[in-house]
C-alpha cells in the first residue's frame, strides 16, 4: 500500500476467487503490516495488529438418493443397493439402511454400493429398504430422499390355453398349462372341470 504525500491513507484491492461448493468450509482472511518505509517521519510507530475479513460460507444443497435392483426371479439372487449424491465431499459418507446394511460413498465419489443376497422368495412380492441415517460427508445441507428402494419379485404365473375349436363330429380338447418360471419340483394343476 502506498500513502501519497499529503494524504493520511491508501488502499489496495485483494481479489478473492469464488470457491462455491457443498462442503462446510467457512473461513477468514487475515493480514497485517509487515513494515513501513518512507514518509520522512521522525518516529513512525507501526501497529502490527492483524485485521481479518470473514468469508461467509453460503449453504449449498446436496441430494442423497437410494436405488436398488428393480426385479428378481422367485429363485432369488443379488440385490444391489446404490446410494448416490449430486455433490462430492472431501470425507467419506456412510449411509445406513433399514435392512441393517451400510453403504460408504468414498471422498471424491458420487456413489457407493452394497450387495445383498436374497433367497427363498416364494410368496414374497417385493423387498424394500430405505435410508435410516448417515454420518460423515461434511456436507452443508444434505437432503435425504426417504423413498424406499423397491425390488419386485417375479412370481411364477400359470397360463392356460385350450384347443381353439372342434367340429360337431367331436374330437379332443387339449388343455395346455404354462409356467413363467422353471419349477424345482413337479407342479400339479387342477382345472375347474376336475381334470389335472
Amino acid at each position: 500500500i502506498t500513502i501519497a504525500a499529503g494524504q493520511t491513507q491508501g488502499s489496495v484491492d485483494l481479489v478473492v476467487a469464488a470457491d462455491e461448493d457443498a462442503i462446510v468450509d467457512a473461513t477468514s482472511i487475515t493480514n497485517s503490516i509487515a513494515s513501513a518505509t518512507g514518509g520522512n517521519f521522525e518516529n513512525l510507530e507501526v501497529d502490527q495488529t492483524p485485521v481479518s475479513t470473514a468469508i461467509t460460507d453460503t449453504e449449498t444443497d446436496t441430494n442423497l438418493t437410494l436405488d436398488a435392483t428393480s426385479a428378481l426371479a422367485i429363485e432369488g439372487g443379488t440385490i444391489t443397493y446404490t446410494a448416490s449424491v449430486n455433490q462430492v465431499s472431501d470425507t467419506p459418507l456412510t449411509v445406513n439402511l433399514s435392512n441393517g446394511q451400510s453403504i460408504v460413498i468414498a471422498a471424491g465419489s458420487l456413489m457407493g454400493t452394497v450387495d445383498v443376497n436374497a433367497a427363498d422368495l416364494d410368496g414374497v412380492s417385493e423387498i424394500s429398504a430405505r435410508i435410516n441415517d448417515v454420518s460423515g460427508g461434511n456436507y452443508e445441507n444434505l437432503i435425504i430422499d426417504e423413498t424406499p428402494a423397491v425390488t419386485e419379485i417375479a412370481q411364477a404365473v400359470t397360463l392356460l390355453a385350450a384347443t381353439d375349436s372342434l367340429t360337431e363330429a367331436g374330437g379332443t380338447i387339449v388343455y395346455t398349462a404354462e409356467l413363467s418360471a422353471v419349477p424345482e419340483s413337479d407342479v400339479t394343476i387342477t382345472l375347474s372341470n376336475g381334470e389335472t
